[in-house]
């Protein structure tokens, strides 16, 4: 396992939200914290309301980027580790998703989504990185 690595999934670990960012048609930026779920590492989950700013920008623009950090730390110990990448919308006739996450209390969850919403994949990262905050 890379420092990468490891810096990541500890983020990933202990937090219970990332950070999402999307487009709309005139460019403008929006960012919503969203609750997130992980399977490997390597995909991270969501399930926001159809009529959310951001499910309807990644309607139309898939393209997203995420941020993942400790906002208990002192200024300028911060670390986060930053995405860009795809965003794909699961489905399945009931709504619900079967995919095996892990969750922060260490349980694993095996349904994800709601029939009145949709469950999004962010996946095909393209810029995985590593920072400081501050």
């Amino acid at each position: 396992m890379t420092d990468l690595d490891a810096h990541a999934r500890g983020l990933m670990d202990a937090n219970l939200y990332v950070v999402l960012g999307t487009v709309d048609a005139e460019g403008v930026p929006s960012t919503s914290p969203v609750y997130f779920a992980t399977a490997d590492y390597a995909e991270i989950f969501w399930v926001p309301s159809p009529d959310t700013q951001h499910s309807r920008n990644l309607a139309a623009r898939p393209r997203l980027s995420m941020v993942i950090f400790d906002s208990t730390v002192p200024t300028h110990h911060g670390r986060a580790v930053y995405l860009s990448g795809t965003a794909t919308e699961l489905t399945a006739p009931d709504g619900i998703v079967p995919v095996e996450v892990r969750s922060l209390d260490g349980c694993d969850t095996v349904l994800l989504g709601h029939a009145a919403r949709t469950t999004y994949r962010g996946a095909s990262f393209t810029n995985f990185t590593k920072g400081t905050m501050g």
